[in-house]
């Protein structure tokens, strides 16, 4: 009797030894639960310590994949898509066959497939800003500083699409230069007045005194038309705004005119400093006539 019972006791140690999981497969169980969750970098730390206590390819494979994901999702955040789309790529042609692999694939499609999407729209912007390079290239500088000013007021996020919006920013100032630097280079055209119509003054007047070559008449007015930022200045003055919440910008040209907005920027929340535009009105400038006029009546 004694030797039987021995014997259970033996036999339940060695279950119990059994069912007992090791610091290998709890670790490897975690960073699982971790990757169906999507909390990337907790899984990297659960698969790192699964290698410590013992390192096998899954566990190696397992911890790779972790790591593009967390690189995928911070890229995307970032507003890196083009990079997000790459770290999403490789775990799409992972051939492995570790559970944390197959599991996670769906999720690396579909963040590939958000990227893709910010990406496109970023490309279509892209192609916008090459257009505007074209014009400038070409001394078209007005046109060139119209599609310029225009992506340098678009919203596209960091990363990718700051870069875009910073490089707009830039050549429009240079394309206000170079059309400022070609206006001047251009002679002034003077007034000449025909031979016929100059009457020589009688004795008892003074003397007539011819005007100086190359000297402009007074009041001559510059046949130049109006950039964006001296159109955007002169709806300012016209409305004698003074408010600093009060934006005036320049949207988009229309049969040659331009478009601006009045806005005001209303502060909602006074400790994160969001709020929301308000539209006081919306008017056209005529640049080469100075004419203001209301739009969209």
């Amino acid at each position: 009797m004694r030797k039987l019972l021995i014997i259970l006791a033996g036999a339940l140690v060695l279950l119990a030894a059994g069912c007992s999981s090791s610091p290998y497969d709890e670790k490897m169980k975690s960073g699982l639960e971790a990757m169906k969750e999507e909390r990337y970098q907790d899984a990297v730390s659960a698969y790192e310590e699964a290698l410590e206590a013992e390192e096998t390819n899954e566990a190696k494979q397992s911890a790779a994949a972790a790591k593009h994901m967390a690189k995928a999702r911070d890229d995307y955040a970032k507003g890196n898509y083009k990079q997000s789309m790459k770290s999403a790529k490789k775990v799409m042609n992972d051939k492995s066959k570790a559970e944390a692999v197959k599991t996670v694939k769906p999720q690396a499609k579909r963040l590939y497939s958000l990227a893709k999407k910010a990406g496109g729209q970023i490309a279509e912007v892209e192609e916008e800003l090459q257009r505007g390079k074209d014009l400038l290239a070409a001394g078209k500088y007005q046109e060139a500083e119209e599609a310029f000013t225009s992506i340098s007021r678009k919203d596209l996020g960091k990363g990718d699409g700051q870069k875009v919006v910073d490089e707009a920013a830039r050549l429009m100032e240079e394309a206000k230069d170079q059309e400022l630097d070609e206006a001047a280079k251009k002679p002034v055209e003077k007034p000449v007045t025909p031979k016929s119509d100059i009457k020589k003054p009688a004795d008892s007047l003074e003397p007539f005194m011819p005007v100086e070559p190359g000297r402009e008449e007074e009041g001559q007015e510059n046949d130049q038309p109006l950039t964006i930022a001296q159109s955007e200045q002169l709806v300012s003055e016209y409305l004698a705004i003074t408010e600093p919440n009060v934006q005036v910008r320049y949207d988009h040209s229309e049969n040659g005119d331009y478009i601006i907005q009045v806005y005001e920027m209303v502060i909602d929340n006074p400790d994160t400093g969001e709020g929301h535009s308000a539209t006081w009105g919306w008017y056209g400038v005529n640049p080469r006539t100075k004419e203001i006029y209301e739009a969209f009546q």
